[in-house]
């Protein structure tokens, strides 16, 4: 197969959508070399992969064709995909090029998540009309759909009324560091010496934003009986949102038990959810969360939230809680920090529901979507 992928968040984006990218396209490579890959991005901030005989990289600076990187990617990606004699163009985050159902290519689009319908006083008036043209259009058009989870498939039926036929439910993998479970231990003290932190502290791994409800977490850890000795660590990037909370921890004397930490590389990251005692994702809302699969695939449990798609995503291996509810998620804080034997339960219930986001299950789920539509 000549297979096509809008790649500019596998070559630009650090985080979510950037790693669902990677992941499928590295977990393709790897498995499937016998296929040519396309992959179409307007920069190249993070050269993930390198070019090869069944690797092109396409971009308007390679190609030298004189138009901006939005117009490039909207327009002219269609064109391209017919001379690359593509059988089939992938949209991997909620889009596909302009005219590409007239171009003659087949196309998919992966749908992750409706959170601007879900939460639309979260989103600018603007971003919310582009988002519901892109993602309607998307669907509309492409000749399959993928939701990441059940929830978004779900989500896609109810605000855009498409057919459950066109839907097919593939989720995402992790990247290949969260499954080495042999990591040497002197790089281990060293990461952690890196970052100020002893085993056992309690993590969030996320944006730093509303939705994502980390300040009834910190509310949470202000009351929680085991503070003094175990820290609370929050790794994400965050802006207004992040200086509130900078400022609820300095107005109840926090700061020396929280740390931040914005950048952090893949590898370091799965040491640091190794060594926590568990992980708290309490997000209002998501599509997947994928941070509640690198925890538990790192051997380390989840407290998340009721609702949503995180028990898809989380199994028996976390506990749940009503996100609205402080006292809850305080409470359930306290039994894993307390409950040696409920920890041990839920990291081997969790490991084993962890196995079907493996690249190789994921892969062959998604090939037998590209047969389906081809």
């Amino acid at each position: 197969m000549r297979i096509g992928f809008d790649a500019k968040r596998a070559f630009n984006n650090y985080t979510g959508l950037g790693n669902y990218a990677r992941s499928l396209i590295g977990a393709l490579v790897d498995y499937h070399p016998e296929n040519q890959y396309f992959l179409y991005t307007p920069s190249f901030k993070i050269p993930f992969i390198k070019e090869s005989e069944n690797v092109h990289w396409r971009s308007p600076q390679k190609l030298h064709e004189k138009i901006g990187p939005s117009l490039w990617r909207t327009f002219n990606i269609s064109t391209l995909a017919q001379k690359d004699k593509l059988d089939l163009y992938h949209g991997l985050s909620h889009e596909i090029p302009m005219q590409i159902e007239k171009s003659g290519v087949k196309s998919i689009v992966t749908i992750h998540d409706l959170i601007y319908l879900k939460f639309p006083e979260l989103f600018a008036f603007v971003d919310r009309k582009v988002y519901d043209y892109k993602f309607r259009s998307a669907c509309e058009k492409a000749d399959h759909i993928i939701a990441i989870s059940k929830q978004t498939k779900r989500d896609i039926m109810e605000h855009f009324k498409i057919q459950e036929e066109k839907i097919s439910v593939v989720y995402q993998s992790c990247l290949q560091p969260f499954w080495n479970q042999n990591i040497d231990e002197e790089l281990e003290q060293k990461i952690l010496n890196q970052y100020n932190l002893a085993p056992g502290y309690i993590i969030y791994v996320g944006s730093l934003v509303e939705r994502k409800n980390i300040m009834r977490l910190l509310q949470a850890y202000k009351n929680f009986s085991g503070q003094i000795t175990t820290s609370l660590v929050l790794v994400g990037r965050g802006d207004k949102y992040k200086a509130l909370l900078k400022k609820y921890i300095e107005k109840h004397n926090l700061v020396p038990f929280v740390h931040f930490i914005e950048e952090i590389s893949t590898k370091d990251l799965a040491i640091l959810y190794k060594n926590a005692r568990f992980s708290v994702y309490p997000s209002l809302y998501e599509g997947f969360g994928i941070p509640v699969i690198e925890s538990i695939l790192s051997g380390t449990p989840v407290i998340t939230s009721r609702g949503s798609c995180l028990s898809e995503a989380g199994g028996e291996g976390a506990l749940y809680i009503d996100p609205y509810n402080t006292d809850e998620l305080l409470e359930k804080i306290e039994l894993l920090y307390k409950d040696q034997k409920l920890l041990e339960e839920l990291k081997q219930k969790g490991f084993q529901h962890v196995q079907q986001f493996s690249s190789q299950k994921v892969i062959q789920n998604l090939l037998k979507v590209y047969s389906k539509v081809l």
